[in-house]
């Protein structure tokens, strides 16, 4: 059975990986608020591209 969401996660708009380096996003403000440039980067952990985790708490705490 998959991983359930949490409120914290929902609220986010995205799930971190199990690596704790990269975030799956599934909201498109969060992309949105990205750099126009950055398309992500390939977790080595589960193989996915991913969003580095330290660009969206960046833009969470700015």
């Amino acid at each position: 059975m998959p991983a359930q969401l949490t409120p914290e996660e929902i609220a986010n708009g995205y799930k971190v990986c199990p690596c704790g380096k990269f975030a799956h996003v599934f909201r498109t403000a969060v992309l949105a608020s990205l750099p126009a440039w950055y398309f992500g980067d390939l977790c080595p952990e589960c193989g996915l591209l991913m969003i580095d985790i330290e660009k969206l708490e960046g833009k969470k705490n700015a």
